[in-house]
């Protein structure tokens, strides 16, 4: 039950990190989504076993960065949050670049690490392209319904919005980016598939209500959110 106790532990922690951070200012949420989505891309090859089922490590920061970018747009407007989507991609092109030139460097006779870096960053452009493809596409989807929806509903019933939104995008944002990003890479393709959705699923059912029980413990603290 480790790798559950970790997952189960990582909800909460990317949770209460949201709510804080937006606490502090809008820029401290958009540098926390940025940094979710270089980590998500670094460590997307990584498989687990969770639940019994082989599944990624990532889901969890990936629905932490959708749920962020969804607190940006209803408190601080749709600019705010197309403009962190974009500097989450410059942050992982960035992060791409820099990598490849370290592996550009000659390792030293003594160096240990230099393999490791390798097996690591090498999938690394394949996995931005597909990160790119899917995230551009499921996040003009986002945005489009979450327009009409915030209109249709005059800005009342956020957790219902955003559940509705964000099962639905992700849905085809998990299979857009498996088969784009991790086919010929990880093992058990449909089965990761599968896993990762019900993963993704059960962060965005338990993440949600964690983030209005954190604003809630925030507001008793006397603490100003959102």
């Amino acid at each position: 039950m480790i790798n559950e106790s970790i997952f189960l532990s990582s909800i909460v922690f990317i949770a209460c990190s949201t709510v804080y951070s937006l606490h502090l200012a809008p820029a401290a949420l958009m540098a926390l989504v940025c940094l979710e989505v270089v980590l998500m891309n670094l460590f997307v090859t990584k498989q687990i076993l969770l639940f019994g089922f082989n599944a990624t490590s990532t889901d969890a920061l990936g629905i932490g960065a959708v749920l962020g970018i969804n607190l940006l747009r209803e408190y601080c407007g749709s600019s705010t949050a197309r403009t962190t989507v974009i500097l989450s991609f410059f942050a992982v092109a960035f992060y791409t670049v820099i990598g490849y030139m370290q592996l550009g460097f000659v390792p030293s006779p003594w160096d240990t690490q230099h393999h490791h870096f390798v097996a690591i960053l090498q999938p690394v452009p394949r996995i931005l392209a597909a990160s790119l493809v899917s995230y551009i596409t499921i996040e003009s989807l986002e945005y489009w319904l979450y327009d009409k929806l915030y209109k249709r509903l005059k800005g009342r019933y956020f957790i219902a919005r955003n559940y509705s939104i964000v099962l639905f995008t992700q849905l085809l944002d998990t299979i857009f980016f498996t088969f784009l990003g991790l086919y010929g890479i990880v093992d058990n393709l449909g089965e990761i598939l599968v896993v990762s959705y019900g993963i993704k699923v059960i962060t965005i059912l338990c993440m949600t209500p964690l983030m209005v029980i954190c604003k809630k413990v925030l507001d008793w603290a006397g603490y100003a959110t959102f």
